[in-house]
């Protein structure tokens, strides 16, 4: 993929606004380029979410799906967004929807 497969800022914008209102109950954070979590930014409208408390993305899936993690999180530095399929801490099936929002 090409820089010029990335997606815009306002199409990531959108795709991100349609998540938090389709998905009212999702985990949901914050993270620098480098992986570690920053404060939730106040423009982002949090409503019902939990806003995750742990250290790094990847702390968020069990060890077998670490590398899945790493791997999305660079797809969305470069497309603007991603979307991975793995497991969350309990071991049940989650999707993870990775976004690019340096631009907002």
């Amino acid at each position: 993929m090409s820089e010029h497969d990335r997606l815009d800022d306002d199409a990531v914008e959108s795709a991100l606004l349609s998540l938090l209102e389709t998905y009212p109950q999702a985990t949901v954070a914050a993270v620098e380029w480098n992986g570690l979590f920053c404060p939730m930014p106040d423009s982002v409208p949090v409503t019902t979410h939990v806003v995750s408390k742990y250290e790094k993305g990847i702390d968020l899936v069990p060890p077998h799906d670490k590398r899945t993690m790493l791997e999305q999180f660079t797809q969305a530095k470069q497309l603007g967004a991603t979307t991975a399929h793995v497991h969350d801490r309990e071991g049940r099936r989650a999707t993870a929807h990775l976004l690019d929002t340096r631009g907002r």
